[in-house]
């Protein structure tokens, strides 16, 4: 096999694996053997000798022994927590997340896009905040929400085809022209969401700043809006982002 192969195939198994944790994280009770093979449609011997792999190393343990079902274990909190205390993005939004939240009395949440889903990495809950944003680790897997939407906008045209969503492009445009999105939801406790992309020296999007809140009937939310834009804006500053 040539060098080249075996970089090909490496490559394949650290997306397998990927797959499967990432398929793991998504349950909260853990998952078997079995519902894992269901929803990444690996072989069974593939999933089986990853598991393995990664129980030896502490990356999965038994949520429950008696059904075999796996949980992410103690090596991937680890890792993860590293990734907390070292990222760039995380650090920098510490420096704002808080006193934007106090300010606005609602939640902020920094996101990134990583297994064609927006996952939550850093968050801040006002004191006076009465709504519960999400936890941070958790994914957001409609990407038809706010912050998916922000991330379709900026990533590879070829996402939503990719993906079979179904976003208008001329929502995505909207989106790319104005630098935001504000969306309004009178199903869940009449709440508004407040959308903001982060751009880093390469002007790729790296993050996503966003906040949720309680929407009034007549009442616009703008202040909130140049508030969560002007961080975004600082934060894509400091990581080098030069706007045309």
């Amino acid at each position: 096999m040539s060098e080249k192969a075996e970089v090909v195939l490496k490559n394949k198994m650290v997306r397998k694996i990927v797959e499967v944790l990432n398929c793991i994280a998504k349950h909260d009770n853990g998952a078997t053997c079995s519902e894992i093979v269901k929803e990444t449609k690996l072989p069974k011997s593939t999933v089986f000798d990853i598991l393995q792999a990664l129980y030896d190393t502490e990356c999965v343990y038994y949520k429950d022994e008696k059904i075999k079902s796996y949980a992410i274990g103690s090596t991937i909190y680890i890792l993860g927590s590293t990734y907390s205390l070292n990222s760039t993005l995380v650090n920098l939004s510490n420096e704002y997340i808080k006193d934007v939240a106090e300010k606005i009395n609602q939640p902020v949440l920094l996101s990134k896009f990583a297994m064609d889903r927006a996952v939550y990495i850093n968050r801040y809950d006002a004191e006076k905040s009465i709504i519960k944003a999400p936890d941070v680790g958790k994914y957001d897997d409609d990407l038809k929400s706010a912050v998916g939407k922000v991330f379709l906008a900026f990533i590879e045209e070829d996402l939503c085809g990719r993906l079979d969503i179904d976003v208008p492009k001329e929502e995505l445009r909207m989106i790319q022209k104005n630098r935001y999105l504000m969306t309004y939801d009178e199903e869940y406790e009449h709440t508004y969401t407040i959308a903001v992309p982060i751009f880093n020296f390469e002007s790729k999007i790296c993050g996503v700043i966003s906040t949720i809140g309680i929407h009034i009937l007549g009442q616009n939310h703008y202040e909130v809006l140049e508030m969560i834009m002007t961080m975004a804006k600082a934060m894509s500053k400091s990581l080098r982002y030069k706007e045309v």
